[in-house]
Formats: structure tokens, C-alpha cells, sequence
């Protein structure tokens, strides 16, 4: 992991670099979050350690083009040390994410005038509800931080917009099926909580998740 973080810097860095000598300029920005979190009951446990690094990028290599991307660099949990062995690896000390948000190219007038095009992972919002929104339903849920209630997951797919006049028309393709995340840490028992039936005792209990076919029929849905 460590290995693939320097890579993606190391990357990053040569490909602004070259952007920059051909006088293109790369607009960095984001942002630094820690989020430690305690019971107030019991011995005062604690329950969440987040530290958290976003970096977003904007790019506009060409006439009508612009690349946007979103990664998230984290440590999240707390080391899970079970033996002497445990002590010299630094993964699992300070365990650290690599978490790619979002990458993606617009095309700007792709074709024709009043046609744009988007094409990587990207974050795709629909309808103007706040938190719960029923029409929101193409992103998958990201559930990991309960109190961040509303987070979704990018999808890699394409997204058209064509413009006609004061109305627009959108479709959007995901050809990849992604699983919702759901809760981790406090709130990681939420989905399994213990099944009582009277006058038996459940002794061994077992889950399976049914997943799409890994092909475009069966894994891609539009909208």
C-alpha cells in the first residue's frame, strides 16, 4: 500500500510537471481532517480515529477539456497488534488508505456544440434532496462513517448532457456494478444483530451476498 501511495505521488507529480513546461497551469487544493471520536459511557473507549489528507486537482490540458480528480490519504483504526511480529510492520501500526474519489475527463462541445461529455470515475447527484434522496439512486451508498450520513461512492461510467435551448437532457452509464460500504467501527454490528425466536436457539448463523454477473449485461445499469 505504502508502495502504491508513493507511486501515485511520484506520478502525479512527474504529470504536473510536464503540464507545467508546456504552460499549463494544475490548480491544487483540499484539505486536512483528524476526527477522534470517545464514549462517554463505560472506561471511555475509543471509537473512530480518522486522519485524513484531500487532495483535489483541476486541469485543463485543452481547448474545451477539463480533468478533476479526488483522492483521499488516511489512516483509519487503530493498530491491531497480535504478537511481537505485528511490532515491525508499519501497516499494521499506522494503517494507512489509498482512496481514489473521484477521476474524470469533460469534453466540452464533443461532436456537437451543445454536447458535453464526462467519462472516469465520478460522483453523479441527481435530484435536489438533502441526505435522503430517493431519486439519488446511482452512486452506491458509502455507510463506512454513519454521522457522515449521505456519502456516496464514485462510479466509473460516462455522462452526456445535451443542451436543448432551456432544457437539458442526461444519461448516465455505469458499466461496472459496485457494492454499497457499510459501517465500520461502533456501528459495524448495526446488520447483524442477534435473531431471538421463541423456544429456539439460532446456533450458527451464515450470510451470503448474491452479486451481478461480471459482464455488461448483467453489472451495467443506466439512467
Amino acid at each position: 500500500m505504502k508502495t502504491m501511495i508513493k507511486s501515485t505521488i511520484l506520478f502525479l507529480c512527474m504529470f504536473c510537471a510536464s503540464v507545467q513546461a508546456q504552460g499549463r497551469g494544475i490548480v491544487w487544493n483540499g484539505y486536512l481532517q483528524t476526527d477522534n471520536r470517545v464514549q462517554l459511557l463505560g472506561e471511555n473507549d475509543f471509537s473512530w480515529h480518522e486522519y485524513r489528507l484531500n487532495l483535489r486537482a483541476e486541469l485543463s490540458p485543452f481547448n474545451k477539456t477539463n480533468f478533476h480528480s479526488e483522492l483521499w490519504i488516511r489512516t483509519l483504526g487503530f493498530p491491531d497488534v497480535q504478537n511481537s511480529a505485528d511490532l515491525g510492520d508499519n501497516n499494521i501500526l499506522r494503517p494507512l488508505n489509498l482512496d481514489l474519489r473521484e477521476a474524470y475527463i469533460d469534453l466540452y462541445s464533443f461532436v456537437l456544440p451543445n454536447f458535453d461529455l464526462r467519462i472516469g470515475r465520478q460522483r453523479i447527484a441527481w435530484g435536489t434532496g438533502d441526505k435522503i434522496n430517493p431519486t439519488d439512486n446511482l452512486n452506491p451508498y458509502d455507510l463506512e462513517d454513519l454521522w457522515d450520513f449521505g456519502r456516496h461512492l464514485g462510479s466509473d461510467g460516462m455522462l452526456a448532457s445535451l443542451y436543448l435551448g432551456d432544457y437539458a437532457v442526461t444519461t448516465a452509464i455505469l458499466p461496472f456494478f459496485t457494492p454499497a460500504v457499510l459501517p465500520s467501527g461502533d456501528w459495524a454490528s448495526i446488520m447483524t444483530q442477534t435473531i431471538e425466536l421463541p423456544g429456539l436457539t439460532v446456533r450458527t448463523l451464515t450470510d451470503s451476498i448474491v452479486m451481478p454477473e461480471n459482464n455488461l449485461r448483467g453489472a451495467s445499469k443506466a439512467g
